[in-house]
């Protein structure tokens, strides 16, 4: 939950002109991981995000601004397997107390916006992987009646710029985390603390290849175009990672923003 002074810090930013000028650097860097139903040995036909987490690292400092994380109540599987709450340590009672999908994304971009995450340019959101904006959440809006919120249709997948500025392959987070050297922090599985400590992988690239270094990833962008370009692994297994199930409530406020795609601040 974002307090007042991450608000305040958030919120005393520059002009738009002043942006302008900065080499369209963006002001934020925003890395999300949902966690959703899961089974095993055979997994759920429908997944449904039951974690909605989010940390905003400061692109000029490199530290947290602010965080998200509130936990969604399912609709198809409204009983979590013991496979999923063992892996992410949800607990059935803490989906149950959560609201259902719709009402979480409305004060995800009502948050988002608040933060000034949302002005063009301003923000790169990251995510391990492609799976959770470009499989999950497409999938989760289906279900829930809505559009894919217009903010969250480009993003950068980590492992991109991982392997640009390490010259490693990145596979899952605890692998990359070791191979930098870095301690992982909290529990794996757990939305909030793999947001974190993805977020401690971005300040390492960052300080090693520059804010520039963290661009979107997709909508893929053709050679010569500019940008990252995937270099293409083993992307269709990886993009169907077992996924985690997870949920706490972080109550930041009611109400909220758009989700219509089109609107000039989505």
């Amino acid at each position: 939950m974002a307090t007042h002074h991450q608000r305040q810090q958030a919120s005393q930013r520059p002009s738009r002109n002043l942006c302008a000028q900065s080499a369209a650097l963006p002001r934020f860097l925003a890395v999300l991981d949902f966690e959703a139903t899961c089974d095993e040995p055979v997994q759920l036909a429908q997944q449904e995000v039951i974690e909605f987490p989010t940390v905003v690292l400061s692109s000029e400092t490199l530290e947290v601004v602010a965080e998200f994380r509130e936990y969604v109540r399912p609709v198809l599987h409204r009983r979590l397997t013991r496979f999923c709450t063992e892996l992410t340590g949800i607990q059935q009672a803490t989906v149950d107390g959560a609201e259902e999908f719709e009402a979480v994304a409305r004060r995800h971009h009502q948050w988002c916006r608040g933060l000034g995450l949302l002005e063009e340019g301003a923000c790169v959101f990251i995510t391990h992987g492609d799976w959770d904006l470009k499989s999950m959440l497409p999938a989760q809006c289906r279900l829930s009646g809505m559009p894919v919120p217009r903010y969250l249709s480009t993003w950068c997948n980590m492992k991109i710029p991982y392997e640009h500025v390490t010259g490693m392959r990145c596979g899952g987070m605890a692998r990359a985390l070791q191979q930098l050297r870095l301690k992982l922090e909290g529990k794996h599985h757990s939305g909030l603390d793999d947001c974190r400590n993805i977020a401690r992988i971005v300040a390492h690239l960052v300080r090693r290849g520059g804010v520039e270094a963290i661009q979107p990833t997709w909508p893929r962008r053709r050679r010569g175009q500019g940008g990252l370009t995937e270099t293409p692994p083993r992307q269709a297994a990886a993009a169907h990672k077992p996924r985690r199930a997870q949920a706490i409530r972080v109550q930041l406020g009611s109400g909220g923003g758009d989700l219509v795609q089109g609107r000039g601040d989505g």
